[in-house]
């Protein structure tokens, strides 16, 4: 069992608090923790949270040996110094997007993560998003981007045969396609 707390109860940890509870064999969420503890206790009612701890600072979770994992769900600007303190008491860090403010800051995270042997995570779906991958493969030699919902890839795929492919290395064309060189696309994936 993977026992949990949560730092941040504001608008994206119900998110995170409903990815844990689908597992309940596996996950266990036992502490909330927000500077406005009213939050975090409506939060607790609201996912029907009985044997959760509420708590007013990540402090006060550092010392605690029955969590395994955090989710750190506050502001970005707190990112880096609720991350590093958590991965040197030894819990294993799951942080929102975006990782840190500052590459000094994610930098120390990395440090911290590394020093204590504890893992360390960071949010990135949006790295699947149909424009995050045409962006992507902009970069890529032969591909170009015409607009914000459409590029010209080559045929062939050379992006995702020489990168990690989100779709699996299935492009989206269908059979009823045409066949030709190059191909407009918003789909997630630029294989051929």
């Amino acid at each position: 069992m993977i026992n949990v707390a949560v730092v941040g109860t504001g608008n994206i940890s119900p998110s995170h608090m409903r990815g844990y509870l689908a597992f309940p064999n596996r996950c266990r969420i036992v502490a909330l923790c927000d500077v406005v503890p009213a939050r975090a206790e409506a939060k607790k009612r609201d996912l029907g949270l009985e044997d959760v701890d509420v708590v007013d600072s990540h402090e006060k979770l550092l010392g605690r040996d029955d969590i395994d994992l955090v989710s750190v769900c506050t502001p970005p600007s707190s990112h880096a110094p609720v991350t590093i303190d958590l991965l040197r008491a030894g819990k294993n860090v799951v942080v929102e997007k975006p990782m840190a403010p500052s590459l000094t800051e994610c930098d120390a995270m990395i440090v911290a993560a590394r020093e204590s042997r504890a893992l360390l995570s960071v949010v990135a779906q949006n790295r699947f998003r149909d424009d995050v991958v045409i962006l992507r493969t902009s970069s890529t030699p032969g591909c170009s981007v015409r607009s914000p919902t459409s590029a010209s890839i080559p045929r062939g795929g050379a992006a995702c045969r020489t990168t990690t492919c989100p779709g699996g290395g299935r492009g989206s064309r269908r059979a009823a396609d045409p066949p030709s060189t190059t191909r407009s696309t918003t789909s997630t994936c630029c294989c051929g």
